[in-house]
């Protein structure tokens, strides 16, 4: 329990020290993105894909999985109210340098951060489905 609440904390600090950065892994409409890091530890890769489950009401969750040599567990990163997954591209990159996967989803509520549109809000506004935060 201990490790979790660790993570946890880890990745809230990353969450406000790089919500701001940049990183080379543009989202793209494809399935899976491979990015090249820079410095690349020998024998890593980190592979970025775009993914997409359904909500209990049946709307699609968009997400980007960020898989470090396919390791589990994979840490779930939240944006805030307002923003979309892109809010964690430099910090997932530092998770994965930490040597851990991880998944940014796009809540149903919220609109754009780091330049990715949030695919999950916009689809629930076109359905005509609810989109506030605790949605």
């Amino acid at each position: 329990m201990k490790n979790y609440l660790f993570l946890f904390l880890l990745v809230g600090l990353w969450a406000c020290s790089g919500s701001s950065d940049q990183s080379s892994a543009d989202s793209d409409n494809s399935d899976t993105e491979v990015v090249e890091e820079s410095p690349k530890p020998a024998g890593k890769t980190l592979s970025i894909e775009k993914v997409a489950f359904p909500s209990k009401d049946s709307l699609s969750i968009k997400a980007d999985l960020y898989v470090r040599d396919g390791k589990e567990p994979i840490i779930l990163l939240c944006h805030q109210a307002g923003y979309s997954r892109g809010e964690y591209k430099g910090t997932a990159i530092k998770i994965n340098q930490a040597g851990y996967s991880c998944m940014a989803i796009d809540q149903r509520s919220g609109q754009e951060a780091n330049g990715i549109i949030n695919e999950t809000a916009k689809l629930a506004r076109e359905s005509g489905l609810p989109t506030h935060y605790l949605d």
